[in-house]
């Protein structure tokens, strides 16, 4: 019931490291992503209080 089952697969260096690089590559992107969101909503807020109005 409790077997030890199928052993998993053999993965490569390269593919390793792709795959590092990879998953560290998106999460510093979503992190960069993340951060931005404050200034873009200052930069509207104070780009409707300059126009006299809201955008659209």
């Amino acid at each position: 019931m409790h077997g030890s089952g199928s052993t998993p697969p053999v993965r490569s260096e390269g593919v390793v490291v792709t795959l590092r690089v990879l998953f560290t590559a998106c999460a510093v992107i979503s992190c960069g992503m993340l951060s931005c969101v404050p200034l873009f909503r200052v930069a509207i807020l104070l780009g409707a209080r300059s126009t006299g109005g809201p955008p659209g």
